[in-house]
């Protein structure tokens, strides 16, 4: 699929939300079969709706510019997750679709426990007791824990700057 060809389509359609729109090809100026193949695609994922092929006798205007006298051509309509697509934010789909995500205390407890396993810097007869430990805290010991941990990685002072500035923008 070409990018581009999607988006003219979609562009096209842009000023025309709740209305149908003609589409023709030689105002596209792609041939009508890959607008009709983008036109497939866009409605499949939701941007567009299209009510079907229409053929007609051309305008005489474009007999000459185009070849022939019988014009196809397909009736469409932006959707409203169409017009937030080609917004640069995402518009209400992105505000409407956040995802939060829970990490319940075993969890958190499975990912401390294989960190402390990993580990190089632990003594490896210290390991057991942490471990025990960490199975034997109560849930609002182990939020402390988890807030001291995360703040400790962020104090880590430049590097961990660098790598999260480098996360949140990736």
């Amino acid at each position: 699929m070409d990018r581009k060809k999607y988006l003219k389509i979609l562009n096209f359609l842009n000023d025309s939300y709740m209305s149908t729109k003609a589409l023709k090809p030689y105002e596209l100026n792609m041939s009508f079969d890959d607008m009709n193949t983008s036109a497939f695609y866009l409605q499949e994922h939701g941007l567009a709706e299209f009510t079907g092929i229409i053929e007609s006798k051309r305008a005489a205007s474009h007999v000459e510019a185009v070849g022939g006298d019988i014009e196809q051509q397909i009736y469409g309509s932006i959707t409203t997750k169409g017009l937030d697509y080609l917004k640069e934010d995402g518009g209400l789909t992105s505000e409407l679709n956040v995802q939060v995500i829970r990490l319940d205390a075993t969890t958190i407890q499975q990912l401390i426990d294989a960190k402390i396993i990993q580990s190089t810097s632990i003594p490896e007869h210290e390991k057991p007791a942490l471990r025990e430990a960490l199975k034997g805290m109560k849930e609002e010991g182990l939020k402390q824990l988890t807030t001291r941990l995360i703040s400790y990685g962020l104090d880590q002072g430049t590097v961990t700057a660098q790598q999260l500035s480098q996360w949140l923008t990736s």
